[in-house]
């Protein structure tokens, strides 16, 4: 089985993830690789190698994920995937990484190409923030509520 999770970094397609037999590969697209302003995903994966190896992806999905094993266990559960498996918690997370870079399965590329580039705000009253602030303290992984998934 394989599955794939396309990279982007500011937008723009970066690479892509691969999985294949529980072994994960990273991929630049050669458009990004050929552009001037390009960068590494990390320094641990140059942007001259053609492919790169499961441990250094799966190391730089781990780092992109909470510290804290309470909040992959709830992960878990609300997207019935392992907390150990890194790549299938991205899957479901990664399209609000921190920083520039994005983790967007190729069924969900062209949804997000097609969005409003500056969506409605929706603002919070105080009284939104408190229950936000009881929800939190009662589950550690709860910064999101469903409705923020748009």
């Amino acid at each position: 089985m394989t599955d794939q999770l396309i990279v982007l970094a500011n937008g723009r397609e970066m690479g892509s993830v691969i999985r294949r037999n529980a072994r994960l590969s990273f991929f630049y697209e050669e458009s990004w690789k050929q552009d001037q302003g390009s960068y590494p995903l990390s320094l641990s994966m140059p942007l001259a190698a053609g492919e790169h190896s499961h441990a250094k992806i799966e190391a730089f999905l781990w780092g992109l994920l909470p510290d804290n094993d309470r909040v992959l266990e709830s992960w878990a559960r609300r997207f019935q995937v392992s907390p150990r498996n890194a790549f299938r918690l991205i899957a479901n997370v990664g399209e609000d990484c921190a920083g520039a870079v994005q983790f967007i399965r190729p069924d969900r590329l062209q949804s997000l190409r097609t969005e409003p580039a500056a969506p409605e705000i929706a603002w919070l009253t105080e009284d939104d923030i408190a229950e936000r602030l009881r929800a939190l303290r009662a589950d550690h992984s709860a910064w999101r509520a469903a409705a923020d998934t748009g």
